[in-house]
């Protein structure tokens, strides 16, 4: 073999090891290979989800095609059920790594105080329309009402950052539905369980200039009449929101004349049950918080996970509790039956909140007797309210002058109860927060009721 067939084969078994070599050092390799955008449809966000558990959601992220790609690994951390005053904690991470060769980039902390599976929650959308993909992931959430954290895509940094925008999103917007229209480039944002007293709300809508938002329109209803209302639309004009129209409306939505006459304001006619006697209290009366029928009650269920309420009280020289009764009614019709099962807790006080340890449950059966007394709600609907009652089995010393929370939640029926408020109590606010569990309750995220109300019950026992 000549010299230059030797130098054409060592040249050969150089490239053969060179890209040996490339294919197999992890530097080079497409880290992102096969994963998706983002989580599939239909899961929750719960953390105990039996398939997916606290494993990592892992998603492929390209802000812009033909740019550079991401791979963002979401992690759930397990945290306590007992943060009793809310407290965000550290529940959670995401980590940002280059697609191309796996290197980490950046590193976010989650907080929140209530569990989430955040990586379920994971979603990319351009909500600044700059043509880039930013993504956001849920913070918070009960019911309807929801809070989102959320990063945008700085191309010139190749990193994903926080702004002026991102800040208005996660606090201004807070709780709102938000809608992106990268087609028209705006943001609209509602509250979904807003009622007005009549139809025709809309969202606000945003546009976003300079990674802020401007609002450019929304929509006010106010009440003036019995089924009447004054509807203002305010829209951008230049550089300044102006009223464009106001409107005299009925309750659903459509316009009035100038000499239009208000519907009077007709009683309900509910079918109350007939009026039943309460058994005779069970000792001397402690307690008493009487019910206010101005105000809707307060949604207190179970078994498993669910709002609740609580209500603090003092006994300034002590007593043993051996009996209680409160008021609540049901949002539905029909007779509730003799008796009900209701779990009945007691709290220490904790900076204002129940602490995270109940001193003592119970599972109860309540009586239950009806009352000449109705409640109505934001849609024009009455319901009789009743009255439980139940003595105590095992009996609860309360030391004189300490502050305690009582909770009471309904056991499993066929209607929603709702517990009574009341405008009578000695301290600033009663509270709510989320039970979970059946065997063994957790009691967490306990919240101060806003604007002030207290729950209605009474207390008896021995002083």
């Amino acid at each position: 073999m000549n010299h230059a067939s030797m130098q054409r084969q060592g040249l050969v078994q150089w490239h053969k090891l060179w890209l040996l070599l490339l294919c197999a050092n992890p530097l080079w390799a497409d880290v992102c290979s096969g994963l998706p955008g983002g989580p599939r449809d239909g899961w929750t966000y719960f953390p105990d989800n039996r398939v997916d558990g606290q494993a990592p959601g892992v998603f492929r992220l390209q802000p812009k095609q033909g740019g550079p790609a991401f791979r963002i690994a979401v992690t759930t951390l397990a945290i306590s059920f007992d943060n009793t005053s809310a407290n965000p904690v550290h529940a959670g991470d995401i980590e940002v790594a280059r697609c191309q060769d796996g290197k980490q980039l950046q590193q976010f902390p989650l907080m929140a105080w209530q569990p989430i599976n955040f990586g379920l929650s994971f979603f990319a959308d351009d909500i600044n329309f700059d043509g880039y993909l930013d993504f956001s992931v849920l913070t918070e959430f009960a019911g309807g009402w929801r809070a989102r954290a959320y990063w945008v895509y700085d191309p010139a940094s190749q990193s994903f950052v926080k702004n002026e925008l991102t800040h208005a999103l996660e606090v201004n917007l807070k709780g709102s539905v938000v809608d992106f229209d990268s087609k028209n480039r705006r943001i609209s944002a509602g509250i979904l369980a807003a009622v007005n007293a009549c139809a025709g709300g809309e969202p606000d809508v945003y546009n976003v200039k300079n990674n802020r938002l401007i609002l450019v329109h929304t929509v006010k209803i106010k009440s003036y009449a019995n089924g009447r209302c004054t509807k203002t639309v305010w829209n951008m004009a230049g550089s300044t929101l102006r009223v464009t129209s106001e409107t005299r409306v009925d309750s659903k939505g459509n316009p009035v004349g100038p000499n239009d006459i208000p519907p009077p304001v007709v009683p309900p006619v509910v079918k109350l049950l007939p009026v039943t006697q309460p058994p005779p209290a069970s000792g001397a009366l402690l307690v008493e918080h009487l019910p206010d029928g101005s105000q809707e009650g307060l949604f207190s269920n179970g078994p498993g996970r669910g709002q609740v309420g609580a209500d603090s009280f003092v006994i300034p020289n002590g007593a043993t509790i051996t009996g209680l009764r409160w008021y609540g009614y049901r949002n539905c019709s029909g007779d509730p039956g003799e008796s009900q099962a209701f779990e009945i807790a007691f709290f220490r006080d904790q900076n204002g909140l129940p602490s995270g340890e109940p001193l003592g449950t119970a599972q109860v059966q309540a009586k239950i007797n009806p009352t000449t007394s109705t409640v109505g709600n934001s849609f024009g609907n009455h319901f009789q309210v009743f009255l439980y009652s139940v003595d105590l089995t095992s009996r609860l010393a309360i030391p004189a002058g300490q502050r305690t929370w009582l909770m009471i939640r309904q056991g499993f029926a066929h209607c929603s109860f709702l517990w009574n408020r009341s405008s009578s109590g000695d301290s600033d606010t009663a509270a709510w927060g989320l039970a979970d569990g059946t065997d063994q309750i957790r009691y967490s995220g306990w919240h101060r009721l806003s604007p002030r109300a207290h729950f209605s019950f009474s207390l008896y026992g021995a002083k």
